[in-house]
């Protein structure tokens, strides 16, 4: 079954690369709910496109000590994530842009599953939109990647994962 499931997220992650280059609106819960919807599709239909607000429940992430926000404040967080995404979207870089609405959305933790697939993906529609190259973590790269990401719930320090987007753009 695991491999199934595998090969299910392969699949939606590329329905949603293909969602985000078609969407020409702004960054709104609608469209997070949407790809997120498409990311989860035939992995757990009962979840997908739902906000842990709207479901009631609470998440706990293996291997940190960072907790995300109860349930009852995630609706709350993400109207304050939409407010400051539309007041900084026009006066960051690009790539500063996308590597934190990744780090802001992973914090929040919006949904029960899939939010670094989200995460990553919203990055790239921040950088595709703008007509930049996607941003590529691979995966013998994911450690690096996790140290950085997990820099930011903790210590609230934004720069190492911002840094570690621009190098991996960089060197793509």
């Amino acid at each position: 079954m695991k491999n199934l499931r595998t090969v299910k997220e392969l699949e939606n992650y590329e329905r949603g690369i293909l969602a985000i280059t078609k969407y020409k609106g702004p960054l709104t819960l609608k469209f997070v709910k949407k790809v997120h919807a498409i990311l989860l599709a035939w992995i757990d239909d009962s979840i997908a496109g739902k906000t842990r607000y709207e479901l009631q429940r609470n998440v706990k992430l293996a291997g940190t000590s960072y907790v995300p926000p109860p349930w009852p404040k995630v609706s709350t967080e993400l109207d304050r994530f939409f407010s400051w995404y539309k007041a900084e979207s026009r006066k960051l870089h690009p790539l500063e842009l996308a590597a934190l609405i990744h780090l802001e959305l992973i914090s929040l933790q919006p949904f029960v599953d899939g939010n670094s697939r989200l995460s990553r993906l919203l990055m790239n529609w921040i950088v595709w939109k703008r007509r930049y190259p996607p941003i590529d973590i691979p995966v013998g790269d994911l450690e690096n990647y996790y140290a950085a990401l997990d820099k930011y719930p903790v210590e609230h320090d934004e720069k190492p994962f911002v840094e570690y987007i621009k190098k991996k753009y960089f060197a793509s």
